[in-house]
C-alpha cells in the first residue's frame, strides 16, 4: 500500500511526459511483470518485489483511465463513475482467487500467472 501511495508522483510525471497511451502500456506491463514475479517467488523478498511492482503499475493504470472521460464529452461523469466502479469491483478478484485456491486446490502461482496474463 505504501508503494501504491508513492507511485502517483513518478507515474504522473510519465503521464505528463509521454501521454496516456504510453503510460497505460507501461503501467499494464508493470502489473503483468509484477504478477509473474509474485507467482514465481521463492523467498519473502521476491514476494515483496513482485507485489511492489504490480502496486506501482496500478497507479499508472488509474491515471490513464481518467483520460478516457475526455473521449465522451457529453457523458464525462457517467464514464468516470463507471471507471471508478470497475476499479472498485476489480478488488473483488482477490477474494475470488482465495475461494478458487481453497475449493479447487489451485496453487497461488497458477492463480497469479493467469491473473498476470489476463
Amino acid at each position: 500500500s505504501s508503494i501504491f501511495q508513492m507511485a502517483p508522483l513518478p507515474m504522473g510525471f510519465l503521464y505528463d511526459s509521454v501521454g496516456p497511451r504510453i503510460c497505460s502500456i507501461v503501467a499494464n506491463a508493470l502489473v503483468g511483470i509484477g504478477c509473474i514475479i509474485f507467482a514465481n517467488a521463492q523467498t519473502l523478498n521476491q514476494f515483496i518485489i513482485g507485489a511492489s511492482v504490480f502496486s506501482f503499475g496500478g497507479a499508472g493504470i488509474q491515471f490513464s483511465l481518467v483520460h478516457l472521460r475526455n473521449l465522451f464529452p457529453a457523458f464525462q461523469n457517467l464514464v468516470m463513475s463507471g471507471i471508478m466502479g470497475m476499479i472498485t469491483l476489480s478488488f473483488g478478484i482477490l477474494p475470488l482467487m482465495g475461494a478458487i485456491w481453497e475449493k479447487f486446490n489451485v496453487d497461488f502461482r497458477t492463480l497469479f500467472e493467469v491473473h498476470g496474463t489476463i
